[in-house]
């Protein structure tokens, strides 16, 4: 069975080995929400059956959500940051 998200993967090539920070997101203004970089689930603190949470990495702006983070954190050698 073929992962549809694969085909997406080029685009964090510039992660590879990235620290990233595991972030309750927290609404502002100007921002109510992030996407994952690789599924562009939302990443929220409103709203039912939305991550509440996802990986952060400030050197490229990314955000992961967990399922992403789990299936792919071997594979571009992320850290998480503790």
């Amino acid at each position: 069975m073929s992962d549809w998200r694969e085909e997406l993967l080029y685009t964090m090539d510039d992660t590879y080995g990235c620290c990233f920070k595991r972030i309750v997101f927290r609404s502002i203004a100007k921002n109510d929400h992030e996407h994952c970089s690789i599924c562009m689930s939302k990443i929220s603190d409103s709203g039912e059956k939305i991550d509440k949470e996802g990986y952060y990495c400030a050197k490229t702006g990314d955000w992961i959500c967990s399922t992403c983070m789990n299936d792919f954190y071997i594979r571009f050698d992320w850290k998480i940051e503790v």
